[in-house]
């Protein structure tokens, strides 16, 4: 694997666009949240979901009318 200083130096070898976009991506893989932090924030949203199916402020629909429309939009 090449060194930090490796790839800084071919960085700056590329043109002014393409170390924009550099950066750009580097910037963005900054605020991507881990696969832990993702995994915990969906155990949070699927247990707030059965909670309010449980307590009757929101209901399930069939996963069979769920593809029915989903196939409607899609044609």
């Amino acid at each position: 694997m090449r060194t930090l200083h490796e790839i800084a130096a071919a960085a700056l070898l590329l043109s002014l666009e393409d170390r924009r976009r550099l950066v750009d991506v580097l910037l963005l893989s900054l605020n991507e949240p881990s696969p832990v932090a993702f995994d915990d924030a969906w155990g949070e949203e699927v247990e707030r979901r059965l909670k309010e199916i449980n307590e009757g402020m929101a209901a399930s629909i069939p996963v069979d009318i769920v593809f029915a429309e989903a196939h409607k939009l899609a044609s």
